[in-house]
Order: C-alpha cells, then structure tokens, then sequence
C-alpha cells in the first residue's frame, strides 16, 4: 500500500551551511563579482547589525528599509545569535538554526528533491546578489 503524506515536514535544507560562510559569499559576489561596492563589506554580528538598523529606523520610512517592519522578529535572532556568541558554537545556520533539531529523514523521504539537495554554495550567493541587482534593489 501507498504511504500517506505526513501531517507536517521539517523544513529545514537537509545539508546546513554556517551563517558566516554564506554572508560572507554574498559580500564576496556585492563586491568583486557584481561590483555592487566599491569596498569590502564588513562582516558584523547580528545583534550589531540590528542595532544599526534599530538606529536607521528611527529616521527613515518602512519603504526605504522594508526590515524595519520586521524588527521584532530580528530582535528574537540578535537574541539567538548572542546566546550562541556566548556558548562559543560558532558554525551556525542563519537565525541560530544550529539549536533547531533537524531532523529532515521524514522530508528526505517524501521530498526527492529534498533527499538530493547539495549544500548552499558560492554560486547560489551570486544568483541571489544578480536577482537583487536585476530587481532594481541597489538603485
């Protein structure tokens, strides 16, 4: 007999990448590849970031910054992010993902894409940063 779907997947990839490898990626492709910057962007904590967007926000519309509007959420990862800084686990996913349990056989099964998914690359950085740059997000 057929195997019924399950009520609910964890969607998480199934071959997790650490946060700084892929940021540092895309300010690889902003700067060298796409010549977005002219300089070479700095690769901050979190919670350091959000305290400069916590301060841009202050004097600039939700248009101009679309994060703004997502401000408590990014105070719950700077908070993530400072309780994993602290634990001294630096090799971790975007958002403190590496405290998540992931367990991704029963998505891997049901999900061929999912069971043969490669890890985040460089490459996949640089068609985010051409998107962006085709969108119009840097004019």
């Amino acid at each position: 007999a057929e195997e019924k779907p399950p009520i609910a997947m964890n969607l998480v990839h199934p071959r997790p990448v650490a946060c700084r490898t892929v940021m540092q990626a895309i300010a690889d492709a902003l700067l060298v590849e796409r010549k977005v910057t002219s300089y070479p962007l700095p690769l901050v904590p979190f919670s350091k970031w959000l305290e400069k967007l916590e301060s841009n926000a202050k004097d600039l519309s939700k248009e101009r910054i679309p994060a703004i509007k997502l401000l408590n959420f990014m105070r719950a990862i700077a908070r993530s992010d400072i309780a994993t800084r602290a634990s001294g686990e630096m090799d971790i996913e975007v958002a403190g993902m590496a405290s998540c349990i992931r367990v991704t056989a029963v998505t891997e099964r049901v999900s061929p894409t999912m069971k043969e998914l490669k890890s985040l690359s460089s490459a996949d950085a640089g068609q985010w940063v051409d998107y962006w740059v085709a969108a119009g997000m840097f004019q």
